[in-house]
């Protein structure tokens, strides 16, 4: 149709007013996710279908050191207790700008048998980690990023995941992670260290498998994975990451 002037006939058809084109109906469909940055280094894009993170994306990440033997990341979803670098463990929350029928909830892990998984480990923003070279603003710095730390455990940031994973590989790869990027940003050009720019994305995955049918493999795929919570507000089962 023609795009000029407030209103145009074309084949008998006619177009509604400019000002009028664009508004919103109570019946449009919506996107099904949303874009969260909590602070300038924490990028979040949550889907409101599977109530799962799309991805995390961490930015400028900077350490002068890695102190990995003081965290202990495991939890239940039960509400069990770990160590936390200087710290008591922050409690997870729900993200309120989320319609409740769309976000992930507390009560969907409770009891679940499955762990709330970091997408952005809260150890990455431990201000153990983190250089603060203002003396003079030391507190309020360290205020600051005691404040991101907090924000990683807004449920946009969860997965459910296996405690095993979450306990055992999941927690080393965070840890390697750590290790890896300050060996990078370490890199001495003569007497002066050049700090390099890193940014860390992690997401979950949701992969196809073969089904059997009457006991034979199939060249067909199908997607297979659990959920958790109460019908029909399900937080699905992430089959990778």
């Amino acid at each position: 149709l023609p795009t000029k002037g407030n209103t145009a006939h074309c084949d008998g058809i006619h177009s509604v007013s400019h000002q009028h084109q664009h508004i919103p109906s109570m019946l449009s469909p919506t996107l099904p996710y949303r874009i969260l940055r909590p602070n300038p280094h924490l990028e979040i894009a949550f889907c409101t279908r599977t109530r799962n993170p799309i991805y995390v994306l961490e930015k400028d990440v900077i350490y002068t050191s890695v102190d990995n033997d003081n965290y202990n990341q495991a939890d239940n979803g039960s509400g069990r207790s770990f160590r936390l670098a200087r710290n008591r463990r922050p409690k997870f929350f729900e993200e309120k700008s989320i319609p409740t029928n769309m976000r992930s909830r507390l009560s969907d892990y409770k009891h679940s048998g499955w762990d709330r998984g970091h997408l952005a480990p809260s150890a990455d923003f431990s201000p153990n980690n983190r250089s603060i070279q203002d003396g003079s603003q030391k507190q309020r710095i360290e205020e600051q990023l005691m404040k991101e730390q907090m924000q990683t455990y807004n449920l946009c940031n969860i997965s459910p995941q296996d405690a095993s994973l979450n306990r055992g590989l999941w927690s080393k790869l965070e840890a390697w992670v750590r290790t890896r990027i300050l060996e990078l940003q370490e890199e001495e050009t003569g007497n002066s260290i050049r700090w390099r720019q890193v940014h860390v994305l992690t997401g979950p995955l949701w992969m196809p498998t073969h089904y059997s049918n009457s006991g034979h493999p199939s060249a067909s795929l199908e997607y297979r994975y659990l959920g958790i919570g109460k019908p029909p507000s399900l937080v699905a089962v992430p089959t990778h990451f």
